[in-house]
């Protein structure tokens, strides 16, 4: 086991050093009956040879318990840790969805012209890919992370306080090509207007 701890790596190199001590016990134990040749003697030495034996067949035991017993526990380790990921990887997950719909219903109340909602949803799912990285992305206060979308997309601030009574707008529809940011700066230059620029989240 090459992530084993010091302690268990101590542990087991004393039952390991244990039990070549019970092992050349009973070998010695053993010799000593095999050359006896009073009756007396041979009882005594296998008397002897077995609590040796019995000895060393203790420490193996014991040898192969923490090892099967710290191989549980890795187990368990590693299970846990896969467990935590996919909870978080869900909530994380949630968390967005939650801010897509909150957006999607502002940007509809604000301009119910679905290539304008479509913009704002285009440019929130660009921006959520650096909030997704920040550390405090899922414990964060999500009104306040609605709020701080609104401020980014340029959309009504007061609006974000009541997002979730704001009617949810129906699904986008598939098949439709809507013009891209890019597509609607152009047209605003070629009017001679300012174009829509909504600047990016620095937090």
């Amino acid at each position: 086991m090459t992530d084993a701890s010091p302690m268990l790596s101590r542990d087991e190199a004393m039952l390991a050093r244990l039990a070549e001590l019970d092992l050349a016990a009973a070998e010695k134990a053993h010799a000593k009956l095999m050359a006896a040749e009073e009756a007396a003697e041979i009882a005594e030495l296998g008397r002897t040879y077995q609590r040796m034996s019995r000895s060393l067949r203790q420490t193996l035991a014991l040898k192969a318990k923490l090892a099967r017993e710290w191989a549980d526990e890795e187990v368990r380790a590693k299970l846990i840790a896969r467990r935590d990921a996919v909870i978080r990887e869900n909530a994380m997950e949630r968390r967005v969805t939650d801010l897509q719909d909150a957006v999607a219903r502002i940007a509809a109340a604000d301009n119910p012209e679905l290539p304008s909602r479509k913009l704002c949803e285009d440019l929130f799912d660009f921006e959520l890919d650096d909030w997704y990285d920040e550390p405090d992305f899922l414990v964060g206060d999500l009104d306040a992370q609605v709020l701080r979308a609104c401020r980014v997309l340029h959309l009504p601030e007061e609006l974000a306080a009541t997002w979730r009574k704001l009617p949810r707008p129906p699904p986008l529809p598939d098949g439709v090509e809507f013009p891209t940011f890019d597509e609607l700066n152009a047209d605003a230059d070629d009017d001679d207007a300012s174009p829509p620029v909504i600047h990016r989240d620095t937090g």
